[in-house]
């Protein structure tokens, strides 16, 4: 949705619209952009909540953390270790 925004409406603007029109997205588009919005938030509400969990259950809020930043780097370069890639 970014891409069309930049590429798009604002190439038409800066053209120049008559009188009485207005440009923008609705719809399915406006939606996407709304949904995506609340995932974003819905997601780092998740990775709090996952973090306290676990910062209750190891008695220690450094603990999470390590196991937390450990797995994701260690799952981000298990692609690039394999050869059959």
């Amino acid at each position: 949705m970014d891409i069309i925004n930049e590429q798009v409406i604002q190439t038409l603007r800066a053209q120049g619209l008559p009188d009485g029109i207005r440009l923008s997205l609705s719809g399915t588009a406006n939606k996407l952009t709304q949904t995506w919005d609340a995932m974003v938030l819905q997601l780092i509400m998740a990775l709090i909540i996952v973090y306290l969990v676990m910062a209750v259950l190891f008695e220690s809020f450094l603990y999470p953390l390590i196991i937390i930043f450990s797995g994701a780097t260690g799952d981000s370069w298990l692609p690039c270790l394999d050869w059959r890639y």
